[in-house]
């Protein structure tokens, strides 16, 4: 048998291990960057569209790249145009629209670090049916200065579109 000074220190071993596997580490390094959306509400009819900014802050931190990721009800909301600017000039791989899953994905790129505040893009909603929709920034994405995300996922926005309300 075990006597009580093995199974204490077994029982804190024990919880140390589950300690570091329940508890996730979020002690990633982030900086003072941010996306946010132009408005934190608007309101349409159902069938008609609305135009909403998407805008980089840059916190003071200077960038390489962005990956912006947004989401939002695919039952309430359609994108029917995404129109990036060339804050940063390079178009990266693997952006797209997808309206099934109610996500959008853009990144782009700039050969020397870009350290300004600018729209990053506008997206044009329609509403399909009467409801709240929530549109976010999404906590994947990454502003990233040569590897290391210079993100705040605290400051991505958010906002509500009302439609037909």
């Amino acid at each position: 048998m075990f006597n009580k000074k093995c199974l204490s220190s077994l029982f804190i071993l024990t919880s140390f291990i589950l300690s570091l596997i329940v508890v996730p580490n979020n002690a990633k390094a982030a900086g003072l960057a941010a996306f946010t959306l132009s408005a934190s509400s608007k309101f349409i009819e159902a069938n008609k569209t609305v135009d909403v900014d998407v805008v980089y802050l840059a916190g003071g931190e200077a960038v390489d790249t962005i990956r912006l990721a947004i989401g939002f009800p695919p039952d309430l909301l359609e994108v029917v145009k995404w129109t990036p600017t060339e804050h940063f000039e390079n178009v990266s791989p693997g952006n797209f629209v997808d309206n099934l899953a109610g996500r959008i994905s853009h990144g782009r790129f700039s050969t020397s670090p870009v350290s300004n505040d600018g729209k990053i893009g506008t997206v044009t909603f329609r509403g399909k049916q009467k409801g709240a929709a929530t549109v976010e920034v999404l906590k994947e994405s990454k502003i990233i200065l040569a590897g290391d995300d210079k993100g705040n996922i605290a400051g991505y926005g958010s906002l509500i579109i009302g439609v037909g309300l």
